[in-house]
């Protein structure tokens, strides 16, 4: 995408008030916030045109020899946009100043893209749960939450303990679209998590100066999806010293819960909950005493949050054998109803699967329960007496989850041709699960670098060249409570075959025991699956070139991205076992004697490392026909090679290593090389779009658009 994301061209056309057209020699751009001036030409027509502008405030001035010099008023340029500022010329002395009411038209007149700006009013303000920028996009129309528990929605990164994939809203959809068709850029650096196609971390909102969200007619620049483009451009310094404090306290104490009482929870207490989100930031221009003064010239940003959340889970009420039932009395559970042979009364028993009879009273014998189970069962607490349908109330542990994100930003410029700018972004989240028995928690710390640099060279004043570089890294690091703890190699222990003896996948196997007699619980982690490592990053490098061209505004560029994705798990390394009373009539029988319904193991250590280069080009031509209408032309051509494994391997198994021959396609034996499939070099994608204005003054505009 390239820095134009953040750095983007608006026009102006400028008249003499008899309605003639003339050039006017001396054209000003000036930052309010930075001083910063740029001088430009209009072309023979009166045109003039001041692209790849920072978002912010200006000031606008038109000086012509014969003629009184026009000051604007204050112009606000926002995030990807093209404003239009024009001036009628009077006759008369240069020292004659008019101030001219160069307001930007609320409606945009003249992009066929349709998007939103949510400026830092919004983004500061507005009460948000969690502090997480993406809830704002809901107030755009056409975006709504997430699909509920998708996979954008599972791993979508909010802010400090906020995880909600049941509702969606860590996600987004727009117009329709999957919540995994979007794009997310910070300053025109890509910042995505590529294996779930979602954000990988929200930024600290005090550091956010705006976001644009590009929902639908996008131009030839824009690829890649079919949702969204949403970019956050941060803030950034200015002449005069400005820096923020917070602190932010969402605590129980001051909560109102709703107690749900019941004869499985006869007293209830609200969770714990205590989530604190401080720091501060810093901005001005860069001053080192007796050596260099920046004012007017180079600028700096610094912003630092940090996060603590300390919450605990509702109990939850389970059933978890008995002692008695421990040691094969199960008198107290239902198990098969069966007819009596030769007679049509009923008896309830459970029966001896070697025998077919029942065993008599429901009477397990000590010497026939398996050893596993037993093992299994001594991780299992105790149960208690909380109501006649289950034994076990879960306690509320807590767990602390910590968030620290810095941001920094730092601009500067070179010459009255040549600026530049940069930000580095480092994000470090750790949220830590809640317990059900104690050391079965899952915990998740990710980690997310974001920077970029961009150069923009004004040829001038009508060509501008901007290139940039962007690089963007994830890391998720997955544990359980169980991870490299010797006192918890359980799945070995009980002796389940093939279970895998690397110590960072200790714990117990999946143990599912329901039937006739109910659903028993024992001691187990969430998943089946990991834990598991794994990363992503993208290096791009971006360039475009614009030019205005009479009535034609022309822009053409290249968009280089090389990405990166490792993986590296086993996808059951402890075993999965099912008990359903389908050898006894009790399934908790089924367990004690080791009989089990279906059992499953997976122990393939799978680490993948996959590359490609995705490469984009696109030309684009906005042709303002008249006043009140601009024509969009443009086309992208785009190339994604396949992806490509390190050292050529794309699954390889520790049992079965080299495979069977024949039957496997590998990069040493497919006719398509290291990528397995057939690249593809006819994604092109033209664009068409139209802006007009029917009534004029910018008070009606009609757009449309069209592409692919």
């Amino acid at each position: 995408m390239g820095a134009e994301h953040q750095l983007r061209h608006h026009h102006r056309y400028g008249k003499r008030s008899c309605g003639s057209s003339r050039p006017y020699r001396q054209n000003y751009d000036q930052s309010v916030e930075t001083g910063r001036t740029r001088e430009l030409e209009t072309d023979s027509n009166g045109n003039y045109n001041a692209p790849s502008l920072s978002p912010g405030r200006y000031i606008v001035t038109v000086a012509k020899e014969g003629f009184s010099t026009q000051v604007g008023n204050e112009l606000v340029l926002a995030a990807d946009q093209v404003a239009r500022v024009d001036f009628g010329m009077k006759i008369g002395g240069a020292d004659q100043v008019i101030t001219v009411d160069t307001s930007v038209a609320q409606l945009q007149t003249d992009n066929p893209s349709v998007g939103t700006t949510i400026d830092s009013t919004k983004v500061v303000s507005l009460p948000l749960n969690g502090r997480n920028f993406i809830q704002l996009t809901q107030l755009i129309p056409g975006v709504n939450p997430g699909t509920v528990s998708s996979i954008a929605a599972r791993r979508g990164r909010g802010s400090i303990g906020q995880s909600d994939a049941n509702g969606g809203l860590t996600a987004t959809q727009i117009n329709g679209q999957r919540d995994t068709q979007n794009r997310y850029f910070i300053e025109g650096a890509e910042s995505m998590d590529y294996d779930a196609n979602t954000y990988s971390f929200s930024p600290s909102v005090d550091a956010i100066s705006e976001f644009k969200v590009e929902t639908s007619s996008s131009t030839a620049e824009n690829g890649g999806a079919l949702g969204g483009f949403i970019n956050v451009i941060l803030k950034s310094g200015s002449n005069d010293f400005h820096g923020t404090l917070w602190e932010f306290n969402r605590n129980n104490y001051f909560t109102k819960s709703r107690d749900f009482i019941s004869t499985t929870n006869p007293n209830p207490t609200a969770p714990r909950l205590n989530r604190n989100q401080f720091g501060g930031n810093i901005g001005g221009p860069v001053i080192i005493p007796h050596l260099y003064n920046g004012r007017g010239r180079t600028f700096f940003f610094v912003n630092e949050e940090e996060g603590r959340n300390l919450t605990a889970s509702t109990p939850s009420f389970l059933i978890v054998p008995t002692a008695a039932q421990q040691g094969g009395d199960l008198s107290s559970v239902t198990g098969r109803v069966f007819a009596a042979s030769g007679s049509t009364t009923t008896a309830n028993a459970i029966l001896d699967p070697t025998t077919g009879q029942p065993f008599p009273n429901k009477q397990i014998p000590a010497n026939r329960i398996s050893a596993s189970a037993l093992k299994l069962l001594s991780y299992t607490p105790a149960n208690g007496s909380y109501a006649s349908n289950t034994n076990y109330q879960t306690g509320t542990p807590k767990a602390l989850s910590t968030q620290r994100d810095i941001i920094t930003r730092l601009d500067h410029m070179l010459t009255t041709h040549d600026q530049i700018n940069g930000h580095f972004i480092w994000d470090d989240t750790f949220n830590a699960g809640t317990p059900l028995f104690g050391h079965d928690q899952d915990n998740n710390d990710a980690r997310s670098t974001n920077l970029s640099a961009a150069h923009v060279h004004t040829f001038g004043s009508s060509m501008v060249n901007t290139a940039s570089y962007g690089y963007h890294r994830f890391t998720e690091i997955e544990t359980f409570g169980t991870t490299d703890d010797t006192n918890y190699n359980i799945a070995n222990a009980i002796g389940v075959p093939f279970a895998s003896s690397d110590s960072h996948f200790y714990g117990p196997p999946t143990v599912n025991i329901s039937g006739p007699d109910g659903v028993f619980s024992l001691f187990q982690l969430r998943r089946t699956i990991g834990p598991r490592n794994r990363s992503n990053s993208a290096h791009s490098v971006n360039d475009s070139l614009s030019l205005q061209l009479g009535k034609h505004f022309l822009a053409g560029g290249v968009q280089l991205t090389f990405k990166n994705d490792t993986f590296d798990q086993i996808r059951d390394p402890r075993g999965n076992f099912g008990f359903t009373g389908q050898w006894t009539g009790s399934a908790l029988a089924d367990f004690l004697l080791g009989y089990m319904q279906a059992a499953s193991i997976n122990p393939t250590h799978t680490y993948t490392n996959i590359r490609t280069l995705w490469q984009g080009y696109f030309v684009q031509d906005n042709w303002h026909v008249r006043n009140g209408l601009t024509i969009s032309l443009g086309l992208r051509w785009d190339h994604m090679p396949p992806w490509v494994q390190n050292n050529d391997q794309y699954a390889a198994s520790a049992t079965l290593p080299n495979g069977i021959a024949g039957t496997l396609l590998t990069p040493q034996i497919s006719q398509y090389g290291r990528g397995l499939i057939p690249p593809h070099f006819y994604d092109f994608a033209p664009r068409i779009g139209f802006n007009w204005q029917p009534f004029g003054a910018g008070k009606t505009v009609v757009r449309g658009g069209y592409g692919w």
